[in-house]
């Protein structure tokens, strides 16, 4: 009896020690979502028509009419003690005509159970539901009044597929709460059009205060404007939403700002939106304790050819001048003519040269054509360069214009890009890794040093790192000052002169890339030189992928996903109920069946 108990008790150790060695995240403690009593429901809606702008109208009901446009929000809340790993959000919107609607939203990461929640749209008669392109608004940690531009070059639609929209890892904790949003309209489309909004010049401006000026024409469609503004391009601050009405004609709005620094250049837009679309005015700007008004012209651009095109990525490159004019510069990106998709802005200063800025688009499809174009704006008007076009490849192959070469592992390349650069070299980067042929599934370090070599200080200095699609940011002590998704900003302010500093960044190449990814990390350097001019300097960081994750590997990645659901562990704890209770208990059973003598 004591071997048989021994017996048992060997297996049951085994197994546990077998399923601890090939699945450690059996037991661990997976993400959850939204499990605590003071959440939110994981779906609200409100009726955006009725209720523009009102923060205490979400409700699981709402009533609409023909013609209204209805809002909904998917709050998230990691709950557990775990980053949400590529956390996930989809919707089902019911595409038929009725009297009522019920969507349903889910939510779920790779290491986190799926929620889900249900909102509905009551109706006063047979109508359809429709999502409207363009409304999708992302608020992550606690934002309620100024939204996030989507992650990983999404625009939202993402939400009605299989996959959902991916807003990356989300932290533990209350801070990291946040919502998605987006608008549905009730019954047909009518014909319509994005607001058009033009920025004027401030006015009134004083040592602490300015007002700012714009117009609006809101095409019809109930509109909504504001302002934004910042110490900077990159703005920040939203003030003065208000309502303009549905009218088709132009229509004055101001705002006085107050409390302001002097002797302090400010950057600023007006914005407008309505069921069709958001539209943004020029940047313009003011310097408070008088301004100096420049005549100048909309800035001249041209397209160059894509570079350093492997199988899943190209450098994107541009020319553009600023023409004395405060400048920033972007690409428009699509897989037909007609483009689609833009690059972040990039900060072009206000000099009188033409300058080369560039970026880097990662997880393209192998064997696919890209159309593309570079973009500039100033306060003087926006100009398109012409559409140019590249070819992914569908191997390890290098193309630079007038040269095709074909490595078998490629060293880490470092690609400078000088921009508004004047005079002496003062600034130089210089990012790294810290392996030159990483795997997929590896955690691997990017170091990026920057250098102050000029004999003056530097001000102002913001650096601006950009991971690839293919790696996911993990560092579990964030020293960034903000973060875009795979955008990540470090504000450096001054850096003296002869010093040199580094930043680091952790992550971990996705398990799914193949062997022959190519790898390009993007660093951004702006600052104020010493006589305060904006200056910028680019550095691409290219690596290629060693090898790619076995299968097996494949294979337990995704049996150890499983784990973490409560559902397979339920299942496996039943099968291993089963198997002991089968091979031990009713073996056990029978023997002693067999032994027992017969009456």
């Amino acid at each position: 009896m004591n071997k048989k108990n021994n017996k048992i008790k060997t297996y049951l150790i085994t197994a546990f020690l077998l399923v601890g060695i090939l699945y450690p995240s059996f037991f661990a403690l997976a993400a959850t979502f939204n499990n605590s009593p003071q959440d939110f429901a994981t779906l609200r809606v409100t009726n955006y028509t009725r209720n523009p702008n009102c923060s205490n109208c979400w409700q699981t009901s709402v009533s609409a009419d023909p013609g209204d446009i209805v809002s909904f929000a998917i709050y998230y809340h990691n709950t557990s003690n775990e980053t949400a790993n590529q956390t996930r959000i989809r919707v089902n919107l019911p595409s038929n005509s009725a009297t009522y609607h019920t969507a349903t939203a889910y939510l779920w990461a790779s290491n986190a159970p799926t929620v889900s929640g249900s909102a509905t749209v009551n109706l006063s008669s047979n109508q359809t539901l429709t999502f409207v392109p363009g409304s999708v608004r992302w608020y992550p940690n606690q934002s309620t009044s100024n939204s996030t531009p989507l992650p990983y070059g999404q625009d939202g639609s993402e939400l009605f597929t299989s996959n959902g929209l991916n807003i990356g890892n989300i932290a533990p904790g209350w801070a990291t709460q946040g919502s998605v949003v987006f608008w549905a309209r009730v019954g047909n489309t009518p014909s319509g059009a994005a607001p058009t909004v033009s920025t004027y010049s401030a006015s009134s401006i004083s040592q602490n205060s300015a007002t700012l000026n714009g117009s609006v024409n809101p095409n019809n469609s109930y509109t909504y404007v504001w302002f934004e503004y910042g110490t900077s391009q990159s703005l920040g601050y939203t003030v003065g939403y208000q309502s303009v009405g549905s009218g088709n004609s132009s229509v004055n709005v101001s705002y006085s700002l107050a409390n302001l620094q002097p002797n302090t250049t400010y950057y600023y837009r007006m914005v407008g939106q309505n069921s069709y679309g958001t539209t943004y005015g020029n940047i313009l700007s003011f310097t408070t304790s008088g301004s100096v008004i420049i005549n100048g012209m909309a800035p001249t651009v041209t397209t160059l050819q894509a570079t350093y095109i492997y199988q899943n990525s190209a450098l994107l490159n541009g020319l553009v001048n600023p023409h004395s004019a405060l400048t920033n510069a972007w690409f428009e990106w699509g897989t037909t003519p007609s483009l689609g998709r833009t690059t972040i802005l990039q900060p072009m200063g206000a000099g009188n040269n033409n300058y080369n800025y560039s970026y880097a688009l990662s997880g393209l499809v192998s064997n696919t054509t890209y159309y593309y174009r570079a973009v500039a704006q100033n306060s003087y008007g926006t100009t398109y360069g012409n559409i140019l076009s590249f070819t992914t490849v569908g191997s390890n192959i290098i193309y630079q214009p007038s040269v095709i070469s074909r490595p078998t592992t490629p060293s880490p390349t470092v690609i400078i890009r000088e921009t508004v650069v004047s005079g002496e070299r003062p600034v130089e980067l210089a990012p790294s890794l810290d392996t030159p042929a990483p795997k997929a599934g590896d955690k691997v370090n990017l170091t990026v040093v920057y250098r102050n070599l000029s004999s003056k200080p530097i001000t102002n200095s913001v650096l601006k790192i950009i991971l690839p699609n293919e790696v996911s940011y993990v560092s579990s002590n964030p020293s960034y000052t903000s973060r875009e998704g795979n955008l990540l900003i470090f504000n450096l302010g001054r850096v003296e002169a002869r010093s040199q500093s580094s930043v680091n960044v952790e992550m971990i190449i996705n398990r799914s890339v193949d062997k022959g990814t190519s790898l390009i990390f993007t660093a951004i350097f702006e600052y104020n030189d010493a006589n305060n001019k904006f200056q910028t300097v680019s550095a691409y960081l290219t690596a290629t992928v060693k090898e790619g994750i076995s299968l097996f590997a494949l294979v337990l990645s995704a049996f150890a996903g499983l784990f973490k659901t409560w559902w397979f562990d339920l299942l496996l704890g039943l099968i291993i109920g089963l198997l002991i209770y089968h091979f031990f208990i009713k073996k056990k059973k029978s023997e002693k069946e067999e032994l027992e003598p017969v009456a």
